[in-house]
């Protein structure tokens, strides 16, 4: 973990699709090594994983799949009691989802239709941030993503 070095990956200009797909497989890896970090007793190694990561992928969002991965990720920075990135890291994911569900519903209902996956992945992950939060007493990030869902909501109607 120490030997690794990602920077590369948050200072880079462009990232090609081969470049955010060994970024996001990284961050996948990472997850599931904090998971297990914190599952055998070592919560202070997985604290660090979780900063390394935080500072070192790319923090930017390019599809509704990488969603699923900083899901993942603010879970995991919950559970090592790193509530703020956890925040950052929750707002800019709900707001990239709202987005992109907005756009999708300014769509004519036929092409719509074929968004029906992004639909329903981009309001799952807004729903587990928001059980999140609220777990975490993030009083003011649940209601955030309750209005991000109602936009939401309101925008397909």
């Amino acid at each position: 973990m120490n030997k690794l070095n990602f920077k590369g990956f948050k200072t880079a200009t462009y990232q090609d699709p081969e470049s955010r797909r060994i970024a996001g497989t990284t961050a996948k890896y990472m997850n599931n090594l904090a998971v297990n970090l914190l599952v055998e007793g070592k919560p202070d190694q997985a604290k660090k994983l979780m900063i390394k990561a935080v500072n070192e992928l790319p923090a930017k969002i390019y599809s509704l799949e990488d969603t699923v991965g900083k899901m993942y990720m603010v879970d995991n920075l919950y559970a090592v009691k790193e509530s703020k990135a956890a925040i950052e890291m929750s707002k800019s994911t709900a707001s990239f989802i709202q987005d992109e569900l907005i756009y999708i519903a300014s769509l004519d209902a036929r092409r719509r239709e074929t968004y029906g996956r992004e639909i329903q992945l981009g309001t799952e992950v807004l729903n587990r941030l928001e059980q999140m939060a609220t777990i975490n007493n993030q009083k003011e990030l649940s209601d955030y993503i309750r209005n991000v869902l109602g936009n939401i909501q309101r925008s397909f109607v």
